[in-house]
């Protein structure tokens, strides 16, 4: 496969969107699972569609650009998860040929390849929670145009400066996916090691960008919002609150066939005796934006396997230097093979609900079950969420389940920022914020997930009146 897409020809661009759709289309209109992060950007697009406002009215971290993308998304499809599924494909394989584009028009490569388009759709296919559209893939949009212009202002040949668009570019992609700002790190280090900017440049880099970010704010500001932007959006970077859908034990397994190439090319780059030197300035770039892009994964809010498309443009860009430079045809096909198989396997075992296990307790060991653990990603489907179709509910807990057929109630979506106010009830302030909080919206029902109900009542006897609790002593339905 490796020496089919190493050069560049029409027709192989057919061929690869159709590999693309044969990796996709088995589980495309396959029972996909839905997930639990996908289920809450879902909710806070329908709650942006519905009119209601972002962060002081729907509480949730996720970026303000994609917040303003999935309500695009549910005006346009409603709750129709294979829309998010659909453009997931889309958005790939068109970031995946500008990629190509890019890398091809800076001469990143002695000859016209289509490997790293390849290798970028891979990586995007890493494990099902990259399989919809996700903040990360809308921020690569922008992160293309970011490692665009990088690569302009690196190359001595190009006389146009671009730092403006750098900086702005960086400020876009934050508003999308916020660990996207670790770039201007990486930008201030190719500045310093492999530029002739001046002290100007790197302040043009900042001004752009805090410029870009400061139009957002002054957005929240004209609607008396500003501090809502910064409890939802920031604040919870500065007190460590984020949500693990996967561990990273199983994030380093599903990375970890990756790290090793990844890391024997580093290694190995001295050695390519053909680049020249812009061209060996570029790999050692781009190994930057991949250690630094690592260490911001820990600062996704929700953190889970999707979190590793931050990294997918500078691992392809660094894996096709690898693929390139093996001169092993049959060792070069069997390590793709491995690569490709290791990213789809445990997608499909996962998908597919495949139990696979190591029989070791005939050796004296416990049985080793080969999967990743999905508990808290995927949402646990119950019939139970039927009785609650179309109608308003507020879920206090961290499983979102309910809300599949329902609409969300109240502001309180994200129980992570809830607690601002459910831990401070003895405050006056925050008792008559929430009482305007659930009077503006009603909930129709309330499911108590974690025995808050009792404590919120005792702060708003008035809302205790308009309620009943049911059989089921962690639900309490409006009084008609």
């Amino acid at each position: 496969m490796i020496s089919f897409f190493r050069l560049n020809t029409s027709f192989k661009y057919i061929v690869l969107f159709l590999l693309f759709l044969a990796i996709r289309v088995p589980v495309l209109f396959y029972d996909f699972p839905l997930l639990n992060p996908s289920l809450s950007w879902m909710l806070v697009g329908e709650r942006l569609a519905q009119g209601h406002t972002l962060y002081t009215q729907t509480w949730d971290t996720t970026a303000p650009f994609s917040a303003l993308f999935f309500g695009l998304i549910h005006f346009l499809f409603g709750k129709l998860y294979l829309a998010h599924q659909i453009l997931a494909i889309v958005f790939i394989f068109l970031q995946a040929l500008w990629l190509n584009q890019i890398l091809s028009r800076s001469n990143i490569y002695h000859e016209t390849t289509l490997l790293p388009a390849l290798i970028y759709l891979v990586m995007m296919s890493i494990f099902v929670d990259s399989w919809v559209v996700t903040p990360v893939l809308l921020a690569n949009n922008f992160l293309l145009l970011f490692l665009r212009y990088l690569l302009m202002q690196m190359n001595d040949k190009q006389r146009y400066n671009s730092t403006f668009e750098i900086g702005a570019y960086i400020a876009i992609a934050s508003l999308f996916y916020l660990p996207s700002v670790v770039l201007l790190l990486v930008t201030y280090i190719t500045f310093l090691l492999y530029t002739n900017s001046k002290i100007r440049d790197y302040i043009l880099v900042l001004v752009s960008f805090f410029f870009t970010m400061g139009i957002v704010l002054l957005t929240f500001y004209m609607f008396n919002a500003e501090y809502a932007l910064y409890f939802n959006y920031l604040r919870p970077l500065l007190y460590w609150q984020f949500q693990f859908y996967i561990s990273i034990y199983d994030l380093i397994l599903l990375l970890s066939v990756t790290i090793v190439l990844v890391v024997f090319n580093i290694s190995l780059s001295p050695q390519y005796r053909r680049y020249n030197n812009y061209q060996n300035r570029t790999q050692t770039v781009m190994s930057l934006w991949w250690i630094i892009g690592l260490l911001s994964l820990f600062f996704d809010y929700k953190l889970s396997a999707y979190s590793i498309g931050i990294l997918a443009i500078p691992i392809s860009f660094l894996l096709s230097h690898f693929f390139l430079e093996l001169n092993n045809k049959i060792v070069r096909e069997l390590v793709f093979i491995v690569f490709l198989g290791w990213h789809l396997f445990f997608t499909y075992i996962t998908i597919y609900n495949i139990n696979l296990i190591f029989p070791f307790q005939q050796l004296g060991w416990r049985d080793i079950a080969i999967k990743i653990n999905t508990d808290k990603l995927l949402t646990k489907l119950d019939k139970e969420n039927l009785v609650y179709q179309n109608k308003k509910i507020l879920v206090l807990g961290d499983n979102l389940a309910p809300y599949i057929y329902a609409k969300l109630a109240t502001p309180y979506l994200n129980d992570n920022l809830a607690q601002q106010h459910w831990q401070n009830m003895n405050r006056y302030n925050v008792v008559l914020e929430m009482y305007k909080n659930f009077q503006n919206d009603m909930p129709e029902v309330i499911i108590d997930q974690k025995n808050r109900v009792p404590k919120i009542f005792k702060a708003l006897p008035l809302l205790a009146e308009k309620y009943q609790q049911t059989n089921n002593k962690n639900v309490y339905l409006l009084k008609k």
